[in-house]
């Protein structure tokens, strides 16, 4: 588990009709990073010339930034936002991979990777605002990424005749 306090600020200036709006943002937050990798696999010899590898991970993780969010816009327009905001990050991440070698008495070789990737993760970033009693949610702003990796490597080793 990993905390780091982070002052993000961006500022901008935007035209419309000759006329300028400069706006500021900053976020005051802590980043929160934890992960809980668990790795696993195990190796098989089949015989002299034949292995099997077999590897996996699963991996519960979370990068959260929660603390203080304003906005201020000036010049035509004039606004100030300020919120506390909150993330909620769940993230599951799941790697397998199947491995297989065949060595030819020759010296040569031939091999086969199969491995598989796959991200299912929910977000979600609350914007409450500071100035009501109650603490009410103003925004809300929520994700579901969700990601599926395949893939299929073939090797040839050595010498062919």
């Amino acid at each position: 588990m990993a905390y780091f306090d982070v002052h993000e600020r961006t500022y901008q200036k935007r035209w419309s009709d000759s006329e300028m709006n400069e706006i500021n943002s900053n976020q005051y937050v802590r980043q929160k990073n934890w992960s809980n990798r668990l790795n696993y696999g195990f190796d098989y010899f089949l015989s002299d010339h034949d292995q099997i590898n077999i590897y996996a991970f699963y991996n519960p993780f979370s990068r959260e930034f929660d603390g203080t969010a304003d906005s201020e816009i000036s010049g035509k327009i004039n606004n100030y936002w300020q919120a506390r905001k909150e993330d909620k990050d769940i993230n599951t991440g799941n790697f397998h991979s199947i491995y297989y070698k065949h060595s030819f008495y020759n010296g040569s070789e031939i091999a086969m990777d199969i491995s598989n990737y796959h991200l299912d993760a929910e977000n979600t970033t609350y914007y409450i605002d500071g100035e009501s009693e109650n603490g009410m949610v103003t925004r809300t702003n929520s994700s579901k990424p969700n990601q599926n990796v395949m893939s299929l490597t073939p090797e040839l080793l050595g010498t062919y005749s």
